[in-house]
């Protein structure tokens, strides 16, 4: 089966999806607690399905 994400959309999903994983680990964690745990939630579940989509294509 062909992927249908290039080369630049997975790199970009990877990328973020880290960035957006990482902030919200931080939310819950204590460093960007102020945001508030929906906050928190929201950009782990987006990260994780950034970077699952990236890494599965």
């Amino acid at each position: 089966m062909e992927p249908n994400v290039g080369l630049l959309d997975r790199n970009v999903r990877i990328a973020i999806g880290i960035v957006l994983g990482v902030v919200g680990a931080a939310v819950f964690v204590g460093p960007l607690s102020s945001l508030g745990t929906v906050v928190g939630a929201v950009a782990l579940v987006a990260g994780v399905v950034m970077l699952g989509t990236g890494l599965t294509r």
